[in-house]
């Protein structure tokens, strides 16, 4: 059942972890050349997220949950007491 908290950031995280955590799909997009003919954003970023997941440095200073993760619907900010700003 798909419910109101489907794009809710901590789902979210919990998705991407467990994606980032599958061997083969991360060694995939650990390597841009895999993926450069695909012009779909999403791929894109997803790729430049795992590199920045995976490579220790770049981690703390670029990665940030806003610029990945945004909610899509109040349900997800109200279910977590927050308000949209």
């Amino acid at each position: 059942m798909l419910g109101g908290d489907l794009w809710c950031p901590t789902h979210t995280v919990r998705r991407v972890q467990a994606l980032a955590r599958t061997l083969p799909l991360r060694d995939f997009f650990l390597v841009p050349a895999n993926y450069a003919s695909c012009r779909s954003q999403l791929v894109q970023r997803f790729g430049e997220l795992m590199r920045k997941l995976w490579n220790p440095r770049n981690f703390k200073g670029q990665v940030s949950r806003a610029s990945h993760f945004r909610p899509k619907s109040e349900t997800c900010a109200l279910s977590l007491g927050r308000k949209l700003t």
